[in-house]
C-alpha cells in the first residue's frame, strides 16, 4: 500500500477587495474559481520532494489545483471535479457589506447547520468526500499519489481516508502550500506546514 500526500493548493491571484454585498458575492466566487495562483507563490522543497515521490498527481478541475501542479512542475495524471472544493452557499442581499473572509466564515457556519442555497449541502460533500477516498484508495494499491486539492474538502477527505485506517493528520493543510501524508504501513504521518 502506498502514502496518499494530500496538498492545498497555493496562493490564489485573485484581487484583493474591501466588502461586497450578497448580490456580489456570487461574481467574487466565481472569480475566485477561475483564478490560478500566484506567480510568487512557491512549493517548498520538501513538499518538491515528496512530489518527486509519487507515481500520480491528482488534481481538481479549478486552476488554482492545476497551476499548483504547473509549479510542482508536474502535469496531471488525473484531473476531475470530484476534488474541488466545496462550494459555499451565500444570501443574496443587499443590506449587508462585508469582506470576501466574513462572508466566507458566515456561509460556512450557515452550510453546517444545514443552509446550503446557492451552494453544495454539507450531505453532498461528504458523499462525494466518501466517493473521492475510495478513488485515492483503490489508485494508491501499489503507488504514492499526490492530490493537490483544497483545503476544506482535504478535510473531508482526510476523515475518510482515517476511517479506512490511513493514519494522519486530521486537518491536512490551514494554509497555502500545506500538506498531510496519510498511509497504512505505520509510518510517521505528521502534518507538514510551509513554515
Amino acid at each position: 500500500m502506498g502514502k496518499i500526500i494530500l496538498v492545498r493548493h497555493g496562493e490564489v491571484d485573485i484581487k484583493q477587495v474591501d466588502k461586497i454585498d450578497g448580490l456580489e458575492i456570487e461574481e467574487f466566487l466565481n472569480s475566485y474559481n477561475l483564478a490560478h495562483i500566484k506567480s510568487s507563490s512557491k512549493p517548498p522543497q520538501k513538499l518538491i520532494d515528496h512530489t518527486n515521490s509519487c507515481d500520480i498527481i491528482i488534481c481538481s478541475n479549478l486552476n488554482r489545483s492545476l497551476s499548483s501542479a504547473k509549479a510542482l512542475n508536474k502535469t496531471p495524471h488525473i484531473i476531475d471535479k470530484l476534488f474541488q472544493e466545496t462550494n459555499p452557499p451565500y444570501i443574496k442581499t443587499k443590506l449587508l457589506k462585508l469582506s470576501p473572509k466574513n462572508w466566507l466564515i458566515i456561509s460556512r457556519i450557515l452550510w453546517l447547520i444545514g443552509y446550503s442555497k446557492h451552494g453544495e449541502s454539507l450531505k453532498d460533500t461528504k458523499k462525494r468526500a466518501f466517493q473521492a477516498s475510495q478513488m485515492l484508495i483503490k489508485l494508491s494499491q501499489n503507488k504514492n499519489i499526490m492530490l493537490i486539492g483544497h483545503a476544506l474538502f482535504n478535510i473531508f477527505i482526510a476523515k475518510e481516508l482515517r476511517k479506512a485506517g490511513f493514519k494522519g493528520a486530521k486537518i491536512p493543510a490551514k494554509e497555502f502550500w500545506e500538506y498531510g501524508i496519510y498511509c497504512k504501513n505505520g509510518l510517521k504521518t505528521n502534518k507538514y506546514y510551509n513554515k
